[in-house]
């Protein structure tokens, strides 16, 4: 029994030696390196950077990258001409005249605008007078046989003889041409009223239609070149 207790004792005195001296290292100390982080695999190769030192770093690649960026200065304008063209009897008319340009605008819109139209002609003596001068005006031409005569008060005490009001420029002339016969010379006062017309903005490029016109075609319209509204 006492042999069995000295074996024992001597191998594990020799188990304790053999461990101490041939066991291998644990994980970190030489001949065993630990393996390395995702972060430390993407520096590899790479020096050690001081933390302001990366930041001078990614300063210096954004300030690169700024500067390949297109300057918004230097990015050319898009040419823009406007126009206005008008007035048009109405939309129809306006957008027969629309479909008859070439090449066609990049935009367009239709709007309307009043406009002084002609209302006839109003034909009368010459001055204005006080009361008592127009009915003398008025019995002389009675009594040279001049019909459709009225005295018209124009305000502050003031009148108008009127010979006549016409729709139609003929009618005023041949109106103004008895008179003339008789020695007497007339005023013509052109009569104008409102009436609503269309109208069209058009936008084009560095290209425009050549003509504005249709062969043959006459029309009351003009256009006129303006300054563009700030684009949107």
């Amino acid at each position: 029994m006492r042999i069995w207790f000295w074996l024992l004792l001597l191998l594990n005195v020799a188990a304790f030696a053999w461990f101490t001296r041939f066991a291998p290292p644990p994980e970190g100390e030489a001949g065993f390196p630990v393996p390395a982080s995702p972060q430390d695999a993407g520096q590899a190769g790479k020096p050690l950077l001081l933390l302001s030192e990366r930041r001078m770093q990614s300063a210096a690649v954004a300030r690169e990258e700024t500067a390949k960026r297109p300057d918004p200065a230097e990015t050319p304008t898009p040419v823009r001409r406007c126009f206005e063209v008008g007035p048009f009897a109405n939309a129809v008319a306006a957008q027969r005249f629309l479909e008859r340009l070439s090449p066609p605008p990049r935009r367009q819109r239709l709007f309307q605008r009043p406009v002084e139209v002609a209302a006839g002609y109003w034909v009368r003596w010459p001055e204005i007078l006080d009361l008592r001068a127009a009915r003398k005006v008025y019995r002389e031409l009675r009594g040279r046989g001049v019909t459709d005569i009225a005295i018209a008060a124009q305000g502050d005490g003031r009148y108008a003889v009127s010979l006549g009001v016409f729709r139609r420029r003929d009618t005023m002339e041949e109106r103004r041409q008895r008179l003339a016969d008789l020695g007497y010379e007339v005023a013509v006062v052109e009569r104008t009223r409102e009436e609503p017309r269309s109208w069209l903005h058009l936008e084009y490029g560095t290209e425009r239609p050549t003509s504005w016109t249709a062969r043959g075609e006459e029309s009351e319209w003009r256009v006129r070149e303006q300054d563009c509204p700030q684009a949107r």
